[in-house]
């Protein structure tokens, strides 16, 4: 039976060669990456407000682009749908960065919501249906229940952490899988010569 590279079809072997060629790029985006996770886990304050601020500009930076698209488009059945999105994009954005200590509670009350119901969902289809390796599921549902609550039992005060250290999570991950593609790329044998 094959295995490795062997498997892998030749085209994508070349790019993936061609990749090896750069792998500390993608060692230094992991820890960069890596480095900011941990920060923002550290000034968990922080980062929520800078992710808060951030979705706010962006809506408003999205409420431009629909509002030009739809003056440019000219006379079309759409235009009226793209101004009231852009109306829209505008008014939230607008409301994020006038007071972003209430949209940080009002994200985080969201992010408990999805937990719990997300969770529950898990749990019931885990459950109902009882798959192969269905336990992971369900204690995937325990758990996301288990933070849902968490971050509900601790609104408002929840607010000043749960984004900035999620967030901080996420980069730290996503730094790491980086790190390890990186490293996985350096210790790729070379290609057989033609």
């Amino acid at each position: 039976m094959p295995t490795g590279l062997s498997t892998i079809p030749p085209a994508v072997r070349a790019e993936i060669h061609a990749m090896k060629a750069s792998w500390y790029w993608f060692l230094a985006l992991g820890a960069v990456l890596t480095v900011v996770g941990f920060a923002a886990i550290s000034m968990a304050f922080v980062a929520s407000l800078a992710t808060v601020v951030t979705i706010g500009m962006l809506c408003l930076i999205a409420a431009g682009a629909e509002i030009a698209s739809a003056v440019w488009a000219g006379k079309w059945e759409g235009v009226f749908l793209h101004l009231l999105c852009g109306v829209l994009y505008g008014v939230f954005g607008f409301l994020i960065l006038s007071k972003p200590g209430a949209a940080l509670v009002t994200l985080t009350m969201l992010i408990a919501a999805v937990f719990l119901v997300s969770g529950a969902f898990r749990i019931a289809m885990a459950g109902a249906l009882r798959f192969h390796n269905w336990g992971w599921a369900l204690a995937s549902g325990v758990i996301s229940v288990a933070l849902g609550l968490m971050i509900w039992q601790d609104l408002p005060e929840a607010a000043v952490w749960v984004i900035g250290t999620f967030v901080g999570i996420d980069l730290v991950f996503t730094g790491w899988t980086w790190v390890m593609f990186a490293l996985g790329l350096k210790a790729l044998p070379e290609p057989p010569a033609a």
